[in-house]
């Protein structure tokens, strides 16, 4: 992304709090949130009220659905739908997308475009034999950190401000059910 397009699209996620639908409208046309040549309708995004918190679970008669935060996209520039390199590391650690620390989403994110630039497929084993996670009984973040004598990359110290009132709604459309779960109807990571 340009600087220029860049500064927009930082300033446009410090403006926006998403409790209403012109912020989600005003964010999704500013980012790229599927990837080229996904299918469309996969996910449907809807801003949350404020009753909505991101650690919230679902409850039926809702559509399945996750929260994510802006960040994601704009810092990060995950998009949609994920790799299974992703799923599998937040499936095996067993966290939500928005769970794992913001300064933890460095390393995957490293690890998975290193192995894009050699062509090899980036393997959930093999990016955790370089990192652990270290959970308490009471986790509202979870930390990647290097295990010791295997320290791939220095650690991302970059620090996030003002993020957690910046999230929305990812619902889950019936087109993207293959994307989003496997085929014993199980999600490929967890949502809650």
């Amino acid at each position: 992304m340009e600087g220029s397009a860049r500064l927009v699209v930082e300033s446009l996620s410090i403006l926006l709090s998403f409790r209403d639908p012109s912020s989600i409208f005003t964010f999704m046309k500013s980012i790229w949130l599927l990837k080229p040549n996904t299918v469309d309708d996969i996910i449907a995004i809807n801003y949350c009220s404020s009753a909505d918190n991101v650690c919230h679970g679902w409850s039926e008669p809702e559509a399945p659905f996750f929260f994510a935060y802006s960040y994601f996209f704009t810092d990060l520039h995950l998009s949609f739908s994920l790799n299974e390199f992703t799923m599998g590391v937040l499936r095996v650690v067993n966290v939500v997308l928005n769970q794992l620390h913001p300064n933890s989403w460095a390393s995957p994110q490293a690890f998975r475009l290193i192995c894009d630039m050699f062509w090899l497929r980036p393997s959930t084993q093999t990016f955790l034999h370089f990192y652990s996670s270290r959970p308490t009984n009471c986790v509202s973040w979870l930390l990647l950190t290097s295990q010791r004598g295997n320290i791939l990359f220095t650690l991302y110290t970059s620090s996030y401000k003002n993020f957690k009132e910046k999230f929305f709604k990812i619902y889950i459309e019936s087109k993207g059910r293959e994307f989003f779960y496997d085929q014993e109807g199980r999600p490929k990571f967890p949502f809650y």
